[in-house]
């Protein structure tokens, strides 16, 4: 992870009326560029930000000395934890990481998930179930599951993962990054839920027998089968056993 996507880790831009107001001028449909002299010392940034359809975002950043490229800058955005970066770009990576802060807080917003119906189905869950989402992985700091309150176990779970990795009955070389919802499903139907939805696969990352992995895809009908299978998910972990506590013995 470079030091980009830990900054804008689960925030969502605004609208793209601030970015004009931040300063940034639209150059096409969906790219707008940005450049501002940071000091006197001759540094400036410029960004080049693509907004996607879901105002999902991509940045391309350029560190510039006298209007000269700096070389090392995706090095230094790629290396930003790194502790024997020299003291030059040390202070470069301060620079950025202070422009790209300001720019954050002023025309972006915090979300759950950079993904629209990963934050409308997490939302739904929290109204409906009563449930928010948690964040237990650290190697894994976007994937986020959905627990029972009852018996803490999981019903849901979401997770950004390239397609590749759920359509492996095609053997796709897909490695686009695609939002899934996993949940647990009754495992005598999931078979037949594989046949018949082409959004719906065996569970990844999970017991493939009684999970079920299902893209989540911005589509009415798809949200509203989404929800029936959260409730039957739901339903089979509340009446599964609670765990049993081990009680040491005297």
């Amino acid at each position: 992870m470079n030091l980009i996507d830990e900054l804008f880790k689960r925030y969502k831009l605004s609208n793209e009326k601030s970015l004009i107001k931040y300063g940034f001028q639209k150059t096409n449909e969906n790219t707008y560029f940005y450049q501002t002299n940071i000091d006197e010392e001759g540094f400036s940034i410029s960004l080049k930000l693509t907004i996607l359809i879901d105002l999902s975002y991509k940045f391309n950043l350029t560190f510039l000395e006298d209007n000269e490229e700096y070389p090392l800058t995706n090095f230094i955005l790629n290396n930003f934890t790194q502790t024997t970066l020299s003291d030059f770009n040390l202070q470069v990576l301060q620079k950025i990481t202070t422009f790209l802060l300001d720019l954050r807080d002023f025309a972006f917003i915090k979300v759950e998930f950079n993904n629209e119906i990963a934050n409308k189905v997490s939302d739904y869950i929290k109204e409906v179930y009563g449930v928010s989402a948690d964040f237990p992985f650290k190697n894994d700091p976007t994937y986020a599951v959905f627990r029972n309150k009852e018996n803490n176990k999981w019903f849901a779970m979401i997770m950004d993962v390239p397609f590749s990795k759920i359509d492996r009955i095609n053997h796709s070389k897909d490695d686009s990054i695609q939002y899934i919802l996993n949940v647990k499903a009754d495992s005598t139907k999931i078979p037949t839920l594989i046949d018949t939805y082409d959004y719906i696969f065996k569970g990844y990352h999970m017991n493939s027998k009684t999970w079920i992995s299902i893209l989540l895809l911005d589509n009415n009908e798809i949200l509203k089968h989404i929800y029936l299978l959260l409730k039957d998910s739901y339903t089979l972990i509340e009446n599964s056993e609670k765990p049993k506590k081990y009680i040491r013995k005297k």
